[in-house]
C-alpha cells in the first residue's frame, strides 16, 4: 500500500481530464507549458474545420505538427472522427463523393378510414419509391394482402377490397434528413450517411481514420490510444413531428431478411407499425433485433474492427442515452452498438449536481461503464461539460465540477474528455481539478467494482411494446412501454440511492454465464441476484438459465411483471417460459415477484439482495430534502439517496470505496461493509481501515463509531462536506 499512497499523492496525469480541442491543436507547441501546468493528461483533437475539410493539406501539415509536439511531452492523444457531429459523413465529403450512401427510412402512411370490402378502390400514396401497398385485415389474424402491383407509374392504386374491413398502410422508402437528427445538429445541417451499409462505412473509414494513419500511424497504440465517433445514430428519432411514423432502411432489406427469418420483412413491418397480425411478438422482436445486429456489424464493428488491426480502441458515446425507448429507435439494441466500443462512453452536457442526479432519465454512466465491467474493457468514457449551463447563462462553480468528476467516478466512468469552459477559473484551480480526478482515476482502477446484483436490459421487453410514430422525439408510447422504461429507471436509482453496486446485463451475457456456487458468473463477475424490470417476453435459453441459477440457490426478483411470453413467439415456448417461473413461484428465498405498481424496493426486496455494504444517516439533516423537510424511507431503511457509492475488491481482498455527496448540504452517518468487523478490531497498522482525502492527497486513519470492542456494532464514521467526495480502503 505504501506504493499505492506514493502515487495518490502525486498522482499519474493520464488519469487526469482530456480537453477536446477542435481547433488550435496546430499551436501545441506553445500551449504545452500551458496544458503541462494545469496538469491536464491528454488531448482529444483533429484535423481542422476549414472549408476544405478534410482535403485541407496545410491544416493536415498543423495537425500533425501539433499532434507530435503533444505526444512528445507525454499527452496521451486520442482523435476526434468528425467536423462536428453526427459522426459517419467526413464533414459531408462521404456523400458528396457518393451520394448513393445516404440514409434512407421506410415510411408508413396508414390511411385513417377503414375500408369495407367487397368494393372497387382508388388510392394516392405518399412521395417516394413505392416498397409496398397492403391491406390489412382489422380482425387481426390474417395476413395482409399485397396490392402493391396495383400501382400505376405515377404511384395511383386502383385494387378490390375483400370482404370484412381493412387498413391500407403504404410503406414508401424516402432519404431521410426532414426532422432529423441530420436537420437539427448543434454543428451543422448536413445530409446522412446510412451506418447500414458496409460499403459507406468503409468510405467514411477511408476518409477520417485512414488519413489520420497515413500523417501519425507511428504514434498509434502508443501516445495515440483511441478515435472518438459522436453521436452517430439512426436518426429514425425524429427531433420534431414528421407526418409519417418511419424506421431505417438499406435497399436489400427485404432479400436479407428473408433469409435470415424465413419470412416477408413487410409482415415485420406490419407488426412493428401498426402492433396487428400473426405472432405479433417475434416479428417486431424479429425486426428490432435485425436492425441492430445489421448496424451494430455493418457500422460500429467494422470501426471497432479498423482500429483493433492499427493498434488503437474504438470509443465514442451514442446519442439520446438517457431514455430507453429512445434507444431502440436509434439503434434497434442499445447494448449490441455500446459492445462494440472498446472504451464504451456517455455524452454528459450537465454539471449541475441536481441535474445529474435527476430520477427522470437512467443514470448513463453506470449504464456505459457496465459494459466495461461486464465485457472487461476495463475503461469507459465521458464527454463532460457544462454546457446546458452555459446555453442557460449560469456559470457553475468549482466545487460543481468536482462534484460532476465524484459523479462520473461513482458510476465507474474513469475517462474524462472534456468540454469545460475553465475560463472563470484560476490556473491552480484547474490543476486542483486534473489531481483530483487523476486521484479517484488511479483509486478507482484498483481491483474490479464489486457487483453482486444485474439488472436485466430488458431488450425483448420493449421491442414487443414500443411502436414508431411520427410526433418527436418517440412521442407518446404505449402505455407497456412507458411503464418498461419507468421501471427500468426507478430501479436503477433505487439501487444506487441505497449505495448498492450493480451491472447492467444482456440476455446474451445470461445465456453464456455458468452458475458456480451459487453465483451467475461471466468473465469476472459473480451475480447473487438478477432483476427483471417490468420483464415479460425474454428468450426460452434466457428463462432456463436463469432457473437453472435459481436452482442452484441464485435469486431473481421480478418487478411488476412476470415472463409470460417468449422471443421465440410459439404457444410452446410461452408455455415453457410461464411454466419456468410458475414452478418457482412457492420458493420466495429465490423468486421475488414483486407487483405493486410504483413501489419498486419494498422491505422484502430490500432483504431479498445481497447488500456488501450499507450506509446509515447519523441525523435526519443528512437525508432531508425540500423545504418541509421530507425523507424516503421503505420499513425501517431509511437510505442516503444523495450519496453516490463505488465498491470496489482489490485482489488482496481490500475494498476500495468511493462515496460522493451530490447534495449542497453536509452529510454524516455510518458506513459498514461485509466482512469488516474482523479488519476492524485488528491493531496492525497494515490491517487498518483508511480515509484517503481526494482534495490534498492525505491518507488517514478512519474514525469508528459504535461500541468500542464488540464489532458487530463497529461501523466506519462518515463526514462528507456539501459536493464533496472521500475513498475509504477497508
Amino acid at each position: 500500500m505504501d506504493d499505492l499512497k506514493k502515487k495518490y499523492a502525486c498522482p499519474p496525469d493520464k488519469y487526469a481530464m482530456y480537453p477536446i480541442i477542435h481547433s488550435g491543436v496546430e499551436t501545441a507547441e506553445a500551449r504545452i507549458a500551458e496544458w503541462k501546468q494545469q496538469g491536464f493528461g491528454g488531448i482529444v483533437a483533429n484535423v481542422g474545420y476549414t472549408l476544405d475539410y478534410p482535403e485541407d493539406v496545410q491544416a493536415w501539415d498543423r495537425l500533425e505538427a501539433g499532434m507530435r509536439a503533444a505526444a512528445r511531452e507525454g499527452f496521451t492523444l486520442w482523435i476526434y472522427d468528425e467536423k462536428g457531429y453526427p459522426s459517419g459523413t467526413a464533414g459531408g465529403a462521404v456523400l458528396e463523393a457518393h451520394p448513393e450512401y445516404e440514409t434512407t427510412g421506410i415510411l408508413a402512411y396508414n390511411y385513417w378510414k377503414t375500408l369495407t370490402g367487397p368494393a372497387r378502390y382508388r388510392a394516392d400514396t405518399p412521395e417516394g419509391k413505392l416498397f409496398k401497398a397492403l391491406l390489412v385485415p382489422l380482425a387481426g389474424e390474417d395476413e395482409p394482402l399485397d396490392i402493391t402491383e396495383t400501382a400505376d407509374a405515377a404511384g395511383t392504386l386502383r385494387f378490390t377490397i375483400p370482404k370484412g374491413g381493412h387498413r391500407l398502410l403504404v410503406l414508401v422508402e424516402r432519404r431521410l434528413f426532414d426532422g432529423t437528427h441530420a436537420a437539427h445538429s448543434y454543428s451543422e445541417p448536413r445530409r446522412y450517411l446510412n451506418l447500414l451499409d458496409p460499403k459507406a462505412t468503409d468510405a467514411f473509414i477511408q476518409m477520417t481514420h485512414g488519413k489520420y494513419r497515413e500523417r501519425i500511424g507511428d504514434l498509434f497504440g502508443k501516445e495515440m490510444k483511441a478515435f472518438f465517433t459522436d453521436e452517430p445514430s439512426l436518426i429514425s428519432w425524429n427531433l420534431e413531428h414528421v407526418p409519417y411514423a418511419l424506421v431505417s432502411w438499406r435497399g436489400d432489406f427485404p432479400h436479407v431478411f428473408r433469409e435470415r427469418y424465413g419470412y416477408g420483412i413487410e409482415l415485420a413491418l406490419v407488426a412493428v407499425f401498426l402492433n396487428t397480425g400473426n405472432a405479433i411478438v417475434r416479428r417486431r422482436c424479429d425486426f428490432w433485433e435485425f436492425i441492430s445486429t445489421e448496424l451494430a456489424e455493418n457500422f460500429f464493428g467494422r470501426i471497432q474492427q479498423w482500429c483493433r488491426a492499427n493498434g488503437v480502441a474504438a470509443s465514442g458515446h451514442l446519442l439520446a442515452e438517457e431514455e430507453l425507448t429512445a434507444h431502440i429507435f436509434l439503434y434497434g439494441s442499445f447494448y449490441a452498438s455500446m459492445r462494440r466500443f472498446d472504451i464504451p462512453g456517455i455524452d454528459q452536457l450537465e454539471s449541475e449536481p441536481d441535474k445529474l442526479m435527476s430520477a427522470e432519465r437512467l443514470p448513463i454512466g453506470r449504464l456505459a461503464a457496465s459494459f466495461a465491467d461486464v465485457h472487461g474493457f476495463g475503461e469507459a468514457m465521458s464527454e463532460a461539460s457544462d454546457h446546458v449551463s452555459r446555453m442557460n447563462n449560469r456559470q457553475i462553480p468549482f466545487e460543481w465540477i468536482r462534484a460532476s468528476m465524484n459523479w462520473h467516478h461513482a458510476q465507474g466512468i474513469n475517462i474524462i474528455t472534456s468540454y469545460y469552459n475553465f475560463s472563470h477559473l484560476s490556473r491552480q484551480e484547474v490543476q486542483m481539478l486534473n489531481t483530483y480526478t487523476a486521484r479517484l482515476g488511479l483509486m478507482l482502477r484498483q481491483g474490479k467494482r464489486d457487483s453482486r446484483v444485474a439488472i436485466l436490459y430488458p431488450e425483448c421487453a420493449i421491442w414487443s411494446e414500443i411502436t414508431p410514430v411520427p410526433e418527436a422525439r418517440g412521442g407518446r408510447q404505449t402505455l407497456a412501454a412507458q411503464e418498461i422504461s419507468r421501471i427500468f429507471r426507478d430501479i436503477s436509482w433505487g439501487l444506487l440511492h441505497r449505495q448498492v453496486d450493480y451491472d447492467y446485463i444482456d440476455e446474451t451475457v445470461i445465456q453464456q454465464a455458468s452458475v458456480r456456487d451459487g453465483r451467475l458468473t461471466f468473465g469476472n463477475r459473480a451475480y447473487e441476484a438478477v432483476i427483471l424490470p417490468g420483464v415479460h417476453v425474454m428468450q426460452v435459453k434466457t428463462a432456463r438459465a436463469l432457473a437453472a441459477f435459481m436452482e442452484a440457490g441464485g435469486k431473481v426478483a421480478a418487478l411488476e411483471k412476470l415472463p409470460c411470453h417468449s422471443r421465440e413467439g410459439t404457444a410452446e415456448a410461452d408455455g415453457e417460459v410461464r411454466s419456468l417461473f410458475a414452478a418457482r413461484m412457492n420458493d420466495p428465498g429465490h423468486l421475488l415477484f414483486s407487483d405493486l405498481p410504483g413501489t419498486l424496493l419494498t422491505p422484502a426486496i430490500l432483504a431479498f439482495l445481497p447488500r456488501i455494504m450499507r450506509l446509515s444517516p447519523a441525523d435526519i439533516y443528512s437525508v432531508t430534502v425540500g423545504a418541509a423537510g421530507t425523507i424516503v424511507k421503505t420499513g425501517g431503511d431509511v437510505p442516503s439517496p444523495g450519496i453516490l457509492s463505488h465498491m470496489r475488491i482489490r485482489e488482496d481482498g481490500r475494498r476500495v470505496i468511493l462515496l460522493a455527496n451530490m447534495t449542497g448540504k453536509a452529510y454524516r452517518g455510518t458506513l459498514t461493509v461485509e466482512g469488516m468487523p474482523d479488519r476492524a478490531m485488528s491493531s496492525e497498522p497494515a490491517a487498518q481501515c483508511t480515509i484517503w482525502d481526494p482534495v490534498d492527497g492525505s491518507v488517514a486513519p478512519c474514525e469508528w463509531t459504535g461500541q468500542e470492542g464488540i464489532a458487530d456494532m463497529r461501523g466506519i464514521k462518515v463526514s462528507l462536506g456539501a459536493y464533496a467526495g472521500s475513498l475509504y480502503v477497508i
